[in-house]
């Protein structure tokens, strides 16, 4: 399964890296208590999201979910990009809401 982590400004050459990063959160799904699922970190250049707008795509293996018993809503937390050429902080934000396609992420389509 993959997160696209939404981006404004991104380096408009080939080589263009960000080193992103990001907890993924849902809830158990008996007592809907919040639980952590996963992390994912990543070098990774920007993509074209679905819509159009510019996204780093990391991926968090569906396994952890079943290990976790967890559903949504998702949320991202502790998200962090940063310029591996500069090697500053480009952006970081504490909580992020995220829409997860599992059907399609389990079909391997997206």
């Amino acid at each position: 399964m993959y997160v696209d982590i939404p981006v404004v400004h991104t380096d408009t050459r080939d080589n263009a890296k960000y080193r992103a990063y990001f907890q993924l959160w849902g809830h158990k799904v008996i007592t809907q208590a919040p639980t952590a699922i996963a992390w994912s970190s990543a070098v990774v250049a920007p993509t074209t999201a679905a819509d159009g707008s510019q996204a780093l795509r990391l991926e968090v293996d569906l396994r952890w979910l079943v290990k976790e018993w967890a559903a949504g809503p998702f949320t991202l937390k502790d998200v962090y990009v940063q310029d591996m050429n500069l090697l500053v902080p480009l952006s970081t934000d504490d909580v992020m809401d995220v829409k997860l396609d599992l059907v399609r992420a389990h079909c391997g389509a997206y």
